[in-house]
């Protein structure tokens, strides 16, 4: 199965790129694109290819197109756990809280004795966008405890923390993300990307939202 080999490949590009795994970044993104792109190709009724489509455009700025075959793979398979999960996280980026809420819940509720951190965290990240701080910290936490090495985990529950006031604890979490990082604490600045270049939220409200809560956390 040709499409399911280029799913592979285009994912395994994707992680390269979003895990700060490849020695060049843009090449693994280019990678993960093209061959997911082909694997759709091949099998356009593949909901994982859809899927991972759906990932990679995300990571490249491309929003909508990501939010579009995110829809058609839990579309394909409404009961794909990981598609639900990952609609979630393209969901919010497209302004679409409720909808991202409702599907990182539904991923949730299809596959509760998952080990992923992932579930925990599309599902905190969403309730960040909508302002549920609280709720968002518990789910974020869960997410980081999963899964401690995977720095952006962080990045949305340190913005949580200063919106609650809670220094301490954001202080905690941007030592530890700054580590993950490979900078010092004080490296960590809003005058420098923390998230990939192209990437930005389509409703401006919400990257305000994230921005507003890192600089409250002590991020300057």
């Amino acid at each position: 199965d040709y499409g399911e080999a280029f799913s592979g490949l285009g994912w395994t590009h994707v992680h390269d790129f979003n895990f700060d795994w490849s020695e060049d970044p843009a090449t693994s993104l280019r990678l993960a694109v093209e061959n997911s792109e082909r694997a759709v190709a091949l099998d356009p009724a593949s909901a994982k290819a859809h899927m991972i489509l759906g990932d990679a455009y995300l990571w490249s700025g491309r929003v909508e197109d990501a939010y579009a075959e995110g829809k058609l793979a839990i579309a394909l398979n409404p009961n794909y756990a990981d598609g639900h999960f990952l609609f979630s996280w393209y969901a919010a980026w497209a302004g679409e809280v409720e909808e991202a809420i409702a599907s990182a819940t539904k991923a949730l509720r299809l596959d509760p004795r998952t080990s992923f951190f992932g579930y925990h965290f599309t599902l905190g990240h969403a309730l960040f966008l909508s302002r549920n701080f609280v709720e968002a910290v518990s789910e974020m936490e869960e997410a980081v405890r999963r899964e401690p090495g995977v720095w952006f985990a962080r990045l949305w529950l340190i913005a949580a923390y200063g919106h609650l006031g809670e220094q301490q604890r954001a202080e905690h979490h941007l030592i530890e993300m700054a580590r993950l990082r490979g900078l010092r604490r004080n490296g960590l600045s809003l005058d420098r990307p923390l998230l990939p270049r192209g990437l930005e939220y389509r409703k401006s409200e919400h990257g305000t939202l994230l921005r507003t809560g890192l600089c409250l956390a002590g991020i300057g």
